[in-house]
C-alpha cells in the first residue's frame, strides 16, 4: 500500500541567497498515496519539460505548516471558503514570489482531505502544475510528516540562520502547546472557530471553554466548527429550545446497540464507513425488514411524531441527552418531512457513537467526522446501500433514477446520490451540484 503522504526534497545551493526565509532550498516532491502532485511542466528553455519536484524555499514552506499547524489540524472545510481560510490552508499561501502548487489541506478531526488543482495551459508562468487530484491522508500521518519536514528544515539551517529564524520559535511555541493539555485544547477550539492561535475574542473562547463540562467538550468544538463566532448564541439558543419545546425520543435496545457497535466497528475506518457499519447494526438488532422505512413506523420506534412542522428558526437540529440515559429530548428545525425524517436519524446515530459525556448531540453542515458518520448512519439505517442498488437495477442510474430512488426511500436525492458515491457506483465528478 502506498504511503498516504510524504514530502520529498533535494537541497540546493543557497550560499548566494540574503535572508533566514530563503537560508534552505530544495528541490522538493508532494505524494499523495502514490501520486506526484507536485508534477509540473517546466516552461523556461525553448522544449517544454516535465519533472515531479519545484525548487523552493523549504523554510517558506516549513514556516507555512508551523504558522498554520492548528487550522490545517482541527478546522474542516469551508462549504465556500474565504480568503482567510484559503490563507491558511492553501500552500499557495507561503509565498517568496515562488510557484507553489495549488494544494489544500482541511481536516474533519480524523483525517485530512488534500485537493491540488492544475494549472491553466493558457497561463504565462514559467512552470504549470499538471494535475487535479484528491487524497485522504490519516490525521496521524499528516501530523508526523509534517512534523519530520519541520524538523528536517530546522536541522539544515545555517548556524546563524537557526538562531535569527522566526521558523524555530514559531515552531518552539507550536510544541509547547501542543505538549500541555489545556493549551491543547484551547488551540484546538480556536482552530474550529477559524482563528489564528490567540486572535480569538476572549469572551467567546472563555464562555465555550466553560460549557464543556456542562455539554461534552465534542458538542461544543462540533458547535464551533458549525457556527464560528455565532457559537455562543447558538449554544444558548439551542439548549433554550430543546428544554422548552423539545420532544422526547427514545433508543431502542440502547445498551445493545452500544456494545455492539464497540465490539464490531474498527474505530480506524472512515466515519462515513463507520456511519453504515453502526446503522445496520442497530436495524437488525430493531428488526427492521428491508426496503424503506415508514413515518410510522419511526414514530412507533422511537416514541416521536415527525408530522407536524417545527417551530425553531436555529441554523442547527440538536438532542439533549441525560447521562447513561437511551431516552433524549430533540429538537428539529427541517421544514420538510424528508429532512426531518433524516434529521431525527442523525440524532440517533449521535446517540449510538458519542460517549456519555457528551450531553449536547449537535446535527449540524460542518465537515467533521462526528457530522460525517451522523450522515452516513441516516443514509443507511433510511436508505441501506444493498435495497438501494436493489431498486436501482444494473444499469448505472442517471438523474431520473436518482429522483425515483429518493421517492421510494422518503429521503432526497442527495441522500441517494452520496451513498452510491461513497460505495463506488457513481463517481463524485458526475454528482454536479451535489459534490458541492
Amino acid at each position: 500500500m502506498s504511503t498516504p503522504f510524504r514530502i520529498e526534497h533535494e537541497l540546493l545551493n543557497s550560499e548566494m541567497l540574503n535572508g533566514a526565509d530563503d537560508a534552505v532550498r530544495a528541490a522538493v516532491s508532494i505524494w499523495l498515496s502514490g501520486v506526484c502532485v507536485t508534477e509540473a511542466e517546466d516552461r523556461a528553455g525553448e522544449i517544454y519539460q516535465t519533472r515531479r519536484s519545484v525548487r523552493v524555499s523549504m523554510t517558506r514552506m516549513a514556516r507555512w505548516f508551523a504558522g498554520n499547524w492548528w487550522r490545517l489540524r482541527w478546522e474542516p472545510e469551508e462549504r465556500r471558503a474565504s480568503p482567510d481560510w484559503q490563507m491558511s490552508h492553501n500552500l499557495a499561501a507561503a509565498g517568496g514570489g515562488y510557484l507553489w502548487p495549488n494544494l489544500t489541506f482541511s481536516c474533519d478531526g480524523e483525517t485530512v482531505l488534500a485537493v491540488t488543482k492544475a494549472g491553466d495551459p493558457n497561463s504565462a508562468e514559467p512552470i504549470r502544475y499538471l494535475l487535479d487530484y484528491a487524497g485522504i491522508i490519516p490525521a496521524v500521518d499528516f501530523e508526523r510528516v509534517v512534523d519530520e519536514f519541520i524538523a528536517t528544515t530546522i536541522d539544515c539551517l545555517p548556524a546563524e540562520a537557526r538562531k535569527n529564524t522566526e521558523l524555530v520559535d514559531l515552531w518552539a511555541e507550536v510544541a509547547r502547546e501542543r505538549a500541555e493539555p489545556e493549551l491543547y485544547a484551547l488551540r484546538k477550539l480556536e482552530a474550529g472557530l477559524g482563528y489564528d492561535p490567540g486572535e480569538a475574542p476572549d469572551t467567546l473562547i472563555a464562555t465555550l471553554l466553560k460549557q464543556r463540562s456542562k455539554y461534552g467538550a465534542g458538542a461544543i468544538q462540533e458547535i464551533a466548527a458549525a457556527s464560528k463566532d455565532n457559537a455562543i448564541d447558538h449554544l444558548e439558543s439551542m439548549a433554550n429550545e430543546v428544554r422548552g419545546r423539545g420532544v422526547s425520543a427514545r433508543l431502542p435496545a440502547c445498551d445493545t446497540i452500544r456494545e455492539q457497535h464497540r465490539d464490531q466497528i474498527k474505530p480506524l475506518d472512515a466515519p462515513w464507513r463507520r456511519g453504515e457499519q453502526a446503522a445496520r447494526i442497530a436495524r437488525g438488532i430493531w428488526g427492521l425488514p428491508s426496503g424503506p422505512i415508514q413515518t410510522s413506523t419511526l414514530a412507533d420506534l422511537f416514541g416521536v411524531s415527525l408530522d407536524e412542522r417545527p417551530q425553531s428558526e436555529l441554523p442547527l437540529s440538536v438532542g439533549l441527552r441525560d447521562d447513561g440515559s437511551d431516552v433524549m429530548s430533540i429538537s428539529l428545525h427541517q421544514h420538510y418531512l424528508t429532512g426531518r425524517r433524516f434529521t431525527l436519524a442523525r440524532l440517533i446515530g449521535d446517540q449510538v457513537a458519542a460517549p456519555p459525556e457528551e450531553r449536547l448531540l449537535p446535527a449540524t453542515a460542518a465537515r467533521t467526522s462526528r457530522q460525517k458518520f451522523q450522515r452516513a448512519f441516516a443514509r443507511e439505517m433510511l436508505c441501506p446501500i444493498s435495497d438501494l442498488l436493489d431498486f436501482l437495477g444494473p444499469a448505472p442510474p442517471n438523474d431520473d433514477d436518482i429522483d425515483d430512488a429518493a421517492a421510494h426511500f422518503q429521503v432526497s436525492d442527495r441522500v441517494v446520490a452520496f451513498a452510491l458515491v461513497n460505495n463506488g457506483v457513481i463517481q463524485r465528478e458526475s454528482m454536479g451540484e451535489w459534490a458541492v
